[in-house]
């Protein structure tokens, strides 16, 4: 059991541990003086009588209201009396600009303003300094771009843009292949046709299934995901991207692959013959 002391009379008693912070007096007769009778003083501001508890009188309570208590600390509780003083204020000058300014004297500042410290506290003369800039490539595009020295120590892989990051993480975090997507493969190895899979373009914010140089892009659309709500807008917002940026798109749906995957590639294979023969 906890050993408190009485707030009235000081006397150390015991209490059970459920009592902590609720029982603060002995007995009921030190609870009676320190809580209930109130006693008349006089106000050590503007003199009038009030009544206090004996406990708050104990206290060191000599004032009627907040409002004298601020009146009598503004007349005799300031400067080297009050409790935080700092030493008064002290005269400087800005080591920029030459202005003088007032300042606690143990203040640290040291500039008239945080325009004359930010030029002698930025870049190379900060303390948080980490050397800057530097220059990398974007793993994606190939693009040049500056980059925090910090960030680069960081991060394996830095992109100049969010549409470069998505389009390396799509084509480089791919699981699996879908059963269209091979068969449409196995026919193009089939015809000797050179292709690359997972391939990104960076002007249409797209990464398609295949992409035949130098402009030819292959889709394999299950009947399923690519008629759901919203999809085919965003399908047909790619195709415009990729159509005004030079390149031809094909997008077979899954049924037509089942169907005869041969049918579809000789689409593609027909494009290539009246490319070259132009």
């Amino acid at each position: 059991m906890p050993d408190i002391f009485c707030k009235w009379c000081g006397k150390s008693f015991y209490i059970k541990p459920s009592q902590v912070g609720k029982k603060k007096y002995c007995c009921f007769s030190c609870a009676t003086n320190g809580q209930i009778k109130k006693i008349k003083i006089e106000c050590a501001n503007c003199g009038d009588k009030f009544y206090a508890r004996p406990c708050e009188i104990k206290n060191g309570r000599k004032f009627c209201s907040v409002k004298c208590m601020g009146e009598y600390s503004s007349k005799h509780i300031i400067k080297e009396k009050h409790s935080q003083w700092k030493g008064g204020k002290d005269i400087r000058e800005c080591p920029v600009c030459n202005k003088k300014f007032s300042v606690f004297k143990k203040s640290t500042v040291t500039h008239c303003s945080m325009k004359c410290y930010s030029t002698t506290h930025t870049g190379a003369n900060s303390v948080l300094w980490k050397g800057g800039k530097i220059k990398v490539l974007c793993p994606t595009c190939g693009k040049e771009f500056l980059i925090h020295r910090a960030w680069a120590k960081k991060n394996k892989k830095s992109f100049c843009s969010r549409p470069c990051s998505a389009a390396y993480n799509i084509s480089h975090n791919f699981n699996g292949r879908t059963s269209i997507e091979l068969k449409i493969e196995k026919e193009l190895i089939k015809r000797d046709i050179d292709f690359k899979k997972q391939y990104p373009i960076v002007k249409a914010r797209t990464v398609p299934d295949f992409f035949i140089e130098p402009n030819i892009v292959i889709y394999a659309d299950g009947d399923y995901w690519h008629r759901r709500p919203g999809t085919p807008e965003k399908d047909s917002k790619q195709n415009y991207m990729l159509t005004i940026n030079g390149y031809k798109v094909y997008r077979f749906w899954e049924c037509e692959i089942n169907k005869d995957v041969g049918k579809c590639v000789d689409m593609v294979v027909q494009y290539i013959d009246d490319k070259d023969r132009v």
